[in-house]
């Protein structure tokens, strides 16, 4: 009976050992993972990081792009308003002016090659 207390002592004592070396084998692969995890993370923390960094560099050409048009578009605007008002002077011009055609040129318009 003694004997069999003992096993049973020892049965006891290698069930915790067995339980801790258990315990001990997943926290390992449980740090393991989390490590490769937290790798994964940071990766893509940067990933997000330069992605943004990204969208705000198209989005500052695009209000760059915007502005060059508009202004084009406004030079564009002041050189037709320039070139309507120059053409309404000369129309302007050449309706008071009169222009003297010779006879002599008219006959020789009219004459055949």
């Amino acid at each position: 009976m003694l004997s069999l207390i003992k096993y049973a002592k020892y049965g006891i004592y290698m069930l915790v050992v067995a339980l801790s070396v258990g315990v001990y084998v997943k926290i390992k692969t449980l740090s393991a993972d989390n490590d490769r995890l937290r790798t994964k993370l940071t990766l893509s923390d940067v990933q997000v990081t330069m992605q943004q960094n990204v969208i705000e560099q198209i989005a500052q050409e695009r209000e760059d792009m915007n502005s060059l048009l508009l202004s084009r578009a406004a030079r564009q605007i002041k050189s037709e308003e320039k070139l309507r008002n120059e053409i309404k002077k000369l129309q302007e011009d050449m309706q008071n002016s009169t222009c003297v055609i010779p006879v002599s040129v008219t006959n020789q318009l009219r004459q055949s090659y």
